[in-house]
């Protein structure tokens, strides 16, 4: 039988909890890293688009 902590629980459980939110963590970095690469080529595609458009605007008025 385990040994008990003062607290009444198991070492196990310390060990377990810990798993959980390591898990945790690394999920969520990796949800993290995801969002912050689909922002970064959402912000890439909208300065093409406004690059695009301000050369459209210039050429216009060049003319």
């Amino acid at each position: 039988m385990q040994r008990e902590n003062n607290q009444g629980r198991e070492p196990a459980d310390f060990a377990k909890a810990k798993n959980e939110v390591s898990d945790r963590v690394k999920k969520e970095t990796q949800s993290a890293g995801e969002a912050l690469h689909d922002a970064r080529d959402e912000v890439a595609r909208r300065a093409v688009d406004y690059a695009s458009e301000a050369q459209e605007v210039l050429s216009e008025r060049a003319e």
